[in-house]
């Protein structure tokens, strides 16, 4: 086995690079787009790919990308809650996406007991085709 350490990882062309064994059967992609905001104040503290965020009411977003997927049948997962307090009476979240589309995905949260939540963590992550 053997370590590669570089600073820089450069497709040749215009795709990402891609990860394969060494037989070329490829093993995994990167992730394509990520965000981490408060769903409260509608702030993003750290993201990759996408350029916004909207409030669409109370627990419903729409995660607007920076550049287009190629399609709309990426995966996309995510979570919802309080960051620093996962104790006390607060109920367990549900998070689900719909209208995917290549610009952007809706994320909705709820509790489980079914009201809509707007919650100040909020993480959703997009893999796939670009």
């Amino acid at each position: 086995m053997s370590t590669l350490a570089v600073a820089t990882i450069k497709s040749l062309g215009s795709t990402p690079p891609v990860f394969q064994n060494s037989s070329g059967t490829e093993l995994g992609v990167l992730v394509k787009k990520y965000v981490n905001f408060d769903g409260n104040t509608m702030s993003i503290r750290d993201d990759f790919g996408v350029s916004s965020i909207d409030d669409n009411g109370t627990g419903h977003y729409q995660v607007n990308f920076d550049g287009a997927m190629s399609n709309d049948d990426y995966a996309v997962v995510g979570s919802s809650g309080t960051k620093d307090n996962l104790g006390g009476n607060n109920p367990e979240r549900i998070m689900r996406f719909s209208n995917a589309a290549t610009g952007n995905v809706q994320a909705r949260c709820r509790t489980s007991t079914g009201g809509a939540a707007d919650d100040s963590y909020v993480g959703v992550i997009i893999a796939g085709t670009n």
